[in-house]
C-alpha cells in the first residue's frame, strides 16, 4: 500500500513486489541525492569568486537558512562558515585569519556536548 511519499508493504507481497518498491526506492534517494548535489554544485559556483556572501544574499539563488547549513555540512569542508562569521565561503579563498576565527565552532561544539552530558547525567538518575 502507497501513502503519502511512504511505502508500506504488507507481509504478504511477492518478493517481485517488494524488489520493485525497494528499486524504486532507491530512485528516489538517487533523485533526491542528484539534487542535493546540483545545489551544492549551485552554491560552490556562487562562491567562486572567493568573497564572503550572507544568507541574505544567497536568497536570491533559492537558497534558504536550512539548505545552507545542510549544504555546508555535507560539502566536505568545501564551504566554510562558522558562528558569527560574515557569512558563507569557498574555502580556497580562507585566509589564515579567518580560519583562527572559526574557533568558535570548537567552542560550540564543547558547550553542547557539556549540555548533553548534563541530561545524559540528569536522565539516568530519573527526573
Amino acid at each position: 500500500m502507497i501513502t503519502g511519499s511512504s511505502f508500506h508493504l504488507d507481509a504478504m507481497a511477492s518478493p517481485i513486489c517488494k524488489a520493485s518498491v525497494e528499486t524504486l526506492e532507491l530512485w528516489h534517494q538517487t533523485r533526491a541525492f542528484q539534487k542535493d548535489q546540483n545545489r551544492l554544485s549551485l552554491l560552490v559556483g556562487v562562491l567562486r569568486d572567493g568573497l564572503w556572501h550572507t544568507a541574505r544574499e544567497l536568497k536570491v539563488h533559492g537558497f534558504s537558512d536550512r539548505e545552507l547549513r545542510l549544504l555546508v555540512e555535507d560539502s566536505d569542508g568545501q564551504i566554510f562558515s562558522f558562528p558569527g562569521s560574515p557569512g558563507y565561503k569557498l574555502f580556497d579563498f580562507v585566509t589564515e585569519e579567518e580560519f583562527g576565527q572559526c574557533s568558535s565552532l570548537k567552542h560550540q561544539a564543547e558547550r553542547m556536548l557539556a549540555r548533553y552530558s548534563r541530561y545524559h547525567t540528569r536522565h539516568h538518575k530519573g527526573k
